[in-house]
């Protein structure tokens, strides 16, 4: 029997961005038991990436069981990636154990692994696994505190994204990212620009996949940014939306949003 493996992923990935970490780790779970043949290793290797990504989605520092979850599932990717000798692939799994452990709280982890993932990529000339990896350590560095090193990161990975055309997800998020940091710098025009530019790309049309994850989070965060700079009833507006989203989540994505959001009411 012949499977279809694109047609499994492309389900697997809609599951993921729904925001049903169970779900999403199941069907991967299962790709991963139809690629056991040496033939099919790549596939059994992408599978268990992203049932790793789609663990890591429930972290937080009161949820490190997913934490070791991820892991292990990274751990054993990253296995599996040195084998194929796929130094891409290597470096996208060391981005995803940095995002990882910067979500639990891991600081000095999170820096190692985003350390690894920047020379592997580097050396391969990954454009957009290297910007988004970029995006993502601005993130870490945010979280810091370090928000002119963050400013660098992004400036650094959109920069990047604009070589790489078809990145659009991950230039949303990044963008994201940006909002965040304009926002612990209370430059509130900034921020809000960016998640405008960021809600439209997850709010357009991108026929069977829905972003409701990234959605019930940004929405959370323009209520903020709204409320922040004297807009109340755009706040109203957003936080009405982002609720509707979060009620469609897994129990435990949609407490990981609402935990971040609360402690982002008050950088």
């Amino acid at each position: 029997m012949t499977v279809n493996f694109e047609d499994l992923f492309e389900q697997a990935w809609r599951i993921e961005m729904s925001g049903h970490v169970t779900d999403a780790v199941a069907a991967y779970r299962d790709i991963a038991e139809l690629s056991r043949e040496d033939h099919d290793r790549p596939h059994h290797m992408k599978a268990i990436l992203g049932a790793g990504r789609s663990a890591a989605m429930a972290i937080s520092p009161d949820a490190r069981s997913y934490y070791r979850d991820s892991l292990a599932l990274f751990s054993e990717g990253l296995q599996e990636a040195i084998q194929l000798q796929d130094q891409v692939a290597t470096g996208v799994i060391y981005h995803e154990m940095a995002r990882a452990a910067d979500a639990a709280a891991d600081f000095a982890s999170a820096a190692v692994f985003f350390q690894k993932a920047l020379e592997t990529l580097e050396k391969n000339e990954a454009i957009g696994e290297l910007a988004a990896t970029y995006a993502d350590l601005g993130s870490h560095l945010s979280r810091l505190g370090q928000l002119d090193g963050s400013i660098q990161m992004l400036e650094k990975a959109l920069s990047l994204f604009n070589k790489e055309p078809l990145s659009g997800f991950y230039q949303a998020r990044a963008r994201v990212d940006f909002a965040i940091t304009k926002l612990r710098k209370e430059d509130f025009d900034s921020a809000k620009r960016y998640l405008e530019e960021a809600i439209s790309w997850f709010e357009a049309d991108h026929g069977r996949d829905r972003y409701t994850h990234d959605l019930a989070r940004t929405q959370g965060l323009m209520a903020i940014i709204s409320r922040r700079s004297g807009d109340g009833e755009a706040g109203r507006r957003s936080q009405a939306k982002s609720d509707r989203s979060l009620k469609d989540l897994e129990a435990i994505v949609a407490s990981r949003i609402q935990t971040e959001l609360r402690l982002l009411e008050r950088v």
